[in-house]
C-alpha cells in the first residue's frame, strides 16, 4: 500500500488511476455537500417553482421556442434562453413522483460538473494532481457556491456557471496551444459559450470584455481576428442564438421586448427587492469574510495574487493572469448593475477556487518535498471548517413554507373531502403548484385572489402568512381549525365588515 502511494506524483501527473483516486474522494464528499436532502425543504417562491410550471409544461406541450407559463400562457416572467427548462422537463420525466428533488436536480449536478471540471482541467492541462485537487476541494467548500439559489435551488445559475467555467478554460487553452490542441479548444469555446448563451442569455456578456482584452493584451487579436475557423465557430453561435430569438418573437410577438426590459433596461434601471443598494461588488467581497461565503480561501487569496507578476511564462502564470482578468471584468459587470441580489456572485467562485489553488501551490512547490506535502495537506484539512457548515445547513436548515406540509397533513386526517380555499393577494409560483399538486391528487382546492370583500360565508380558508391571517379576522368571524407555523386554517362563519 506504501508503494502503491509513493508512485504518486503530488506536484505532478501519474497517470489515470491517480486520476481515479481523487475523483472517488471528490464524489464521496460531494455527496454530503452536493445531494444531501436535497428534496428536503419545499418549493423556493418564484424561479425554480417558475421553471417547474415551465417543465411540466414543456412535457405536456414538447417546443423547441416556446416556454409556456402556470396559465399555459407563452412564459414573459422569464425571458431566458430554455436550456434549463429542456434538462428540467428531463429530470421531470424521471422523478414524476418527487418534483422537488426534479428541478433540483440539474443545478446540482452542473454544480458537482463544475467541481469535477477544476478537477480534470488541473489534473490533465496543468499535470498537477495538487493543484487539481485543491481547486476541487475550495469549490467544494465555498460556502457561498451552495447558498440560496446556486446549487441547491433548481435555477440556472450552475448551468451558466458550468458552461461560463468551461468555456473560460477553452478560450484559454486556445490562446496558448497550437495545432490540432488550439482548434480542439476551438470547438469546445464555441460549445462552451452556446451552452451558457442558452442557459442565461445576455448574461454571457459580461465574459466577452475579459476574452478581448485578453487577446489585446497578449498581441493576438489581429491574428486571432485572420483566422477562418474563429469566425465559422463565432458565427454558427451567432446564428444557432439569434434563430432562437427570432423563432420565439415570431411565435410570441413582443418577447424581444420583454427580454429588453427584464434583461438590459431592469439590470441597468430597475431597482428590485433582494438588491443591495449602494454597496456595489463590495458587498459581495466583504460578506466572504462577514458570512463566511469564501473562509478561509479569502485569508489565502489576496496573499497569493503577487505570484501573478512573475516574469516566467508557464501554463500556471499565464492561467492565473487570464483567470484573475475574468474576475476582474466579473466583478465590474456586478458593480455596475442596479439589481445586485445575492446569487449574482456564482460565478466568482469556481475562478476564486482556481486562482486560490494554482497560487498557492505555485508558491510551495518547490519547498522542501517534506515541507510541501505538509502545507498540502494541512490545505485540505482547512477545507473541513467549511465542508461541516455546508453540510450542517443541508440536514438541520428550518423549513421557510409551510402549504405543502399543511395540505398534506390536512388531508391525511379528515379533510378529505372539503374544498379548502387559499387565500393570497401575492401570487407566488410555489404555492400554485402544491394547489395544483392537491387538486391532482382528486382533492378539491383553490386559490382565491379576488377582494376579500368577495369571499362567501361557511367555508374553509387556508392563510399563509400573519398579514392575510389578520386581514380574514378583520373582515369574518372565525373559527380557528388547524394550525402549521404562520400557516392557519379557518372557517368563515360570518361577516363583520357589512354595512
Amino acid at each position: 500500500m506504501k508503494t502503491y502511494f509513493r508512485n504518486y506524483k503530488l506536484f505532478g501527473n501519474s497517470g489515470h488511476r491517480q486520476f481515479i483516486f481523487g475523483l472517488v474522494i471528490l464524489l464521496f464528499v460531494s455527496y454530503f455537500v452536493v445531494f444531501l436532502h436535497l428534496d428536503r425543504l419545499t418549493l423556493r417562491v418564484w424561479d425554480e417553482s417558475c421553471y417547474l410550471i415551465n417543465a411540466q409544461n414543456m412535457l405536456k406541450n414538447p417546443h423547441l421556442f416556446l416556454v409556456y407559463n402556470f396559465n399555459e400562457l407563452p412564459e414573459r416572467f422569464c425571458t431566458k434562453p430554455p436550456l434549463y427548462v429542456w434538462i428540467a422537463a428531463i429530470s421531470l420525466k424521471i422523478m414524476p413522483n418527487n418534483p422537488e428533488l426534479a428541478i433540483r436536480m440539474p443545478a446540482a449536478l452542473f454544480a458537482l460538473f463544475s467541481i469535477l471540471l477544476l478537477y480534470a482541467f488541473g489534473y490533465y492541462y496543468l499535470k498537477n494532481f495538487a493543484s487539481a485537487m485543491l481547486s476541487a476541494v475550495i469549490l467544494l467548500s465555498s460556502v457561498g457556491f451552495f447558498q440560496w439559489h446556486i446549487a441547491r435551488t433548481g435555477d440556472t445559475d450552475t448551468t451558466f456557471v458550468f458552461w461560463s467555467l468551461f468555456c473560460c478554460l477553452s478560450f484559454f487553452v486556445y490562446t496558448v496551444e497550437l495545432g490540432k490542441k488550439q482548434m480542439l479548444a476551438l470547438l469546445l469555446f464555441g460549445l462552451g459559450l452556446l451552452f451558457a448563451t442558452l442557459t442565461k442569455g445576455p448574461g454571457i456578456i459580461m465574459l466577452l470584455p475579459s476574452f478581448f482584452m485578453w487577446l489585446l493584451l497578449n498581441k493576438k487579436l489581429v491574428a486571432t481576428c485572420k483566422k477562418p475557423s474563429f469566425w465559422i465557430v463565432f458565427g454558427t453561435i451567432a446564428t444557432i442564438v439569434f434563430t432562437w430569438y427570432f423563432m420565439r418573437e415570431q411565435l410570441d410577438p413582443g418577447f424581444l421586448q420583454a427580454v429588453w426590459d427584464m434583461e438590459f433596461k431592469g439590470r441597468f434601471e430597475i431597482i428590485e427587492p433582494q438588491t443591495h443598494e449602494g454597496n456595489h461588488a463590495l458587498f459581495f467581497l466583504f460578506r466572504m469574510f462577514d458570512q463566511q461565503y469564501f473562509m478561509p480561501w479569502i485569508l489565502f487569496l489576496f496573499p497569493a495574487l503577487h505570484i501573478v507578476i512573475r516574469k516566467e511564462k508557464t501554463k500556471e502564470i499565464q492561467l492565473l493572469k487570464f483567470i484573475i482578468l475574468v474576475w476582474f471584468f466579473c466583478i465590474l459587470s456586478i458593480s455596475q448593475s442596479k439589481t445586485m441580489k445575492d446569487w449574482y456572485d456564482a460565478i466568482w467562485y469556481p475562478l476564486m477556487a482556481l486562482i486560490t489553488a494554482v497560487s498557492i501551490i505555485e508558491l510551495i512547490k518547490k519547498r522542501q518535498i517534506t515541507l510541501s506535502r505538509t502545507i498540502f495537506y494541512s490545505l485540505l484539512l482547512f477545507s473541513c471548517w467549511p465542508l461541516s457548515l455546508i453540510i450542517k445547513k443541508n440536514m438541520f436548515e428550518k423549513e421557510t413554507q409551510y402549504l405543502k406540509p399543511f395540505l398534506t397533513a390536512l388531508r391525511a386526517e379528515k379533510y378529505k373531502t372539503e374544498k379548502l380555499f387559499v387565500y393570497d393577494q401575492n401570487f407566488d409560483c410555489a404555492m400554485f403548484f402544491y394547489i395544483q399538486e392537491d387538486q391532482r391528487k382528486g382533492f378539491k382546492s383553490e386559490l382565491w385572489q379576488n377582494n376579500i370583500h368577495t369571499l362567501p360565508n361557511n367555508i374553509d380558508v387556508i392563510t399563509i402568512n400573519w398579514k392575510h391571517e389578520e386581514e380574514i379576522r378583520n373582515h369574518f368571524v372565525v373559527k380557528e381549525i388547524e394550525s402549521m407555523q404562520e400557516c392557519k386554517l379557518f372557517h368563515l362563519l360570518g361577516r363583520t365588515d357589512i354595512q
